[in-house]
């Protein structure tokens, strides 16, 4: 994964826009901080989204983000989505909150 750009930062860490030659495609990697609550939290994370994946959207028609893969890189877990537009927060912003 070739980092291009940031695209947010929260309580739990930051999301990273990268490259991912592999798939041939923009990715959004979110970088959790490297605290035991936040990386046991992340794992549970991991849990929920691979079952809705694999389980309960598999033809992905349901439209659940799509966790593409997780690792570990320098003691920080790191879960690897789909690149969407823009965040819940921008687009309720955009609505006005309503």
């Amino acid at each position: 994964y070739v980092v291009t750009g940031m695209l947010g930062q929260g309580t739990f860490g930051q999301v990273a826009q990268c490259r991912c030659d592999t798939l041939g495609m923009d990715v959004a990697v979110k970088i959790i901080k490297n605290q035991p609550a936040y990386y046991h939290q992340a794992q549970t994370e991991i849990g929920v989204l691979q079952l809705l994946n694999q389980h309960c959207d598999p033809d992905d028609k349901r439209h659940i983000v799509r966790l593409l893969d997780f690792f570990v890189h320098q003691q920080h877990l790191c879960l690897v989505f789909e690149l969407l537009s823009v965040n819940l927060y921008e687009l309720v912003k955009h609505n006005q909150f309503q």
